[in-house]
């Protein structure tokens, strides 16, 4: 009763590792892949950094950069999740309960 529990436990913290382990060899990137994602965060920074100094300038309120970047830094903290549940869930698939 409790091996299952402890192996789930394992695979519930741990599972995105064991999933990295197993494919990280078959994922490609270079410079252009990098490259790419790069210019579109800095794009994306500086279009949500006009959308919000507009909406808060409307309400007569201040937007800073900081606010921006702040907000930008969730985006990446959103893909890794985004990897990371579906990782815990295929390895939680995988074992033998």
């Amino acid at each position: 009763m409790t091996e299952p529990l402890v192996s789930f436990v394992i695979h519930l913290l741990f599972g995105f590792a064991f999933f990295l382990r197993r494919n990280l060899a078959d994922i490609s990137w270079d410079f252009s892949t990098c490259g790419g994602g790069l210019i579109a965060l800095a794009l994306a920074t500086f279009l949500i950094h006009r959308f919000f100094t507009r909406v808060a300038a409307k309400v007569r309120r201040y937007w800073c950069f900081r606010s921006t970047v702040c907000l930008m830094m969730l985006l990446p903290v959103f893909f890794g999740m985004a990897f990371l549940i579906p990782g815990i869930l295929l390895q939680w698939s995988l074992l033998d309960c």
